[in-house]
């Protein structure tokens, strides 16, 4: 005998058989909203079949493979903010002087101004998702709420942008969130390349990879690679894999 039972979001409504429990219904309806929760992943369904020797080595080494590529993108993205930072910078001093005047004063005033609402221009325009220091987003994504738009490109160049105005202002703010912000979405961009489609049909094993990403972040800002890790652990997993 089929039946209907309603809750309280229509989209949860379901067709069930009197035989079934209210509760193994209501684990159904939960199994459907945590998989709306990854929806920023994929979640292809994986294939049992018999592979050959390349793909086997190809399976082994593609995770590696992707931590090296993080690695090496987060160390270029915090070479190439850092170095337009000090050349702005340096520019800035040649247009106050080393004189202490009121012209000094006003001329140092307006290049914060103008380059903190730069800032905030670029990153509404490009990104508005990509405001704060991201930390709190990571560690929503490490948990399995996953917002699509937090690992995308449009994140990743808004922030990068942001950020480079915000030290050029000379604004009290902190690069690590940011940086690590920047090295997790690189590393889901990355995973998205055909050659990693194996990676992206495990859920588990993806978040895995973006709480390495935020060690690699930690490593490209103060270049200490085991702090990294540390950092990794400790803040930004909930749980966390020791084998890892």
């Amino acid at each position: 005998m089929n039946s209907t039972i309603t809750f309280e979001d229509s989209s949860k409504n379901v067709w069930y058989n009197s035989n079934k429990t209210f509760n193994t219904l209501e684990k159904e309806s939960n199994d459907k909203e945590w998989s709306e929760h990854l929806d920023g992943f994929s979640t292809l369904p994986v294939h049992n079949q018999d592979k050959g020797l390349l793909p086997m080595l190809w399976e082994v080494l593609e995770i590696p493979i992707i931590l090296i590529i993080v690695g090496i993108l987060s160390a270029v993205v915090s070479l190439v903010i850092n170095n337009t930072a000090t050349y702005v910078l340096t520019l800035k001093v040649l247009l106050i002087g080393s004189s202490f005047s009121i012209l000094s004063g006003v001329i140092f005033t307006l290049w914060a101004i103008i380059l903190s609402l730069l800032g905030c221009f670029l990153t509404q325009m490009i990104c508005s998702d990509a405001v704060g220091g991201g930390i709190p987003e990571i560690q929503a994504i490490l948990s399995g709420t996953v917002k699509p738009v937090l690992l995308s490109k449009k994140l990743i160049i808004a922030k990068g942008l942001g950020l480079i105005c915000a030290l050029c202002a000379g604004l009290s703010v902190g690069k690590e969130g940011p940086f690590i912000h920047m090295s997790v979405a690189l590393a889901d961009q990355i995973m998205r390349l055909p050659f990693f489609k194996n990676i992206r049909r495990q859920d588990s094993k993806r978040l895995e990879l973006l709480a390495c990403a935020c060690g690699s972040g930690v490593a490209a800002t103060f270049g200490t690679p085991f702090g990294g890790v540390l950092f990794s652990i400790e803040l930004t997993s909930s749980a966390y894999n020791v084998k890892n």
